[in-house]
């Protein structure tokens, strides 16, 4: 499968992999100047230079990138963002610091990263009765914390 990509920005970088069998792309910040996150708090909503054009049959889920959350605690604003097949628009995030210091996004840095998911098709149908389940309602914690 391919997917279709324009480059946005002046300054946008063609999503890559650093090793052929990762299951995601690397994205990178496509912004003119540094963008300072004070401490538990996001950033402003940035390019990330791309927009698609991504099989009806498929989507792109984006990620935080583990280095980033490890190292410096900075996550994907919204968790997980999902860019649909039909959305022809630039990609955009925001970054949050859950870290008590500053943290820095300079252009060019990896800041996330996507995969290519299938869509799988399905109806919802509302229905007055479940049936009956081995857990049933049981909920949060109910197979125990270890």
């Amino acid at each position: 499968m391919i997917i279709k990509v324009k480059l946005t920005q002046p300054n946008s970088k063609m999503p890559t992999k650093a090793h052929e069998d990762d299951a995601c792309y690397d994205l990178y910040a496509a912004i003119k100047s540094s963008i300072i996150i004070n401490e538990h708090s996001a950033s402003p909503i940035f390019s990330l230079g791309i927009a698609t054009e991504i099989d009806p049959d498929y989507f792109c889920a984006i990620f935080p990138r583990s280095g980033l959350g490890i190292k410096q605690n900075l996550r994907l604003s919204n968790s997980t963002g999902i860019i649909d097949a039909g959305y022809r628009g630039e990609w955009m995030c925001s970054i949050f610091n859950d870290s008590n210091d500053a943290r820095v996004i300079e252009p060019g840095q990896k800041v996330c990263q996507f995969a290519v998911l299938p869509v799988i098709k399905s109806e919802l149908e509302l229905v007055n009765e479940l049936s009956e389940s081995e857990r049933g309602s049981n909920g949060f914690g109910s197979t125990g914390i270890r």
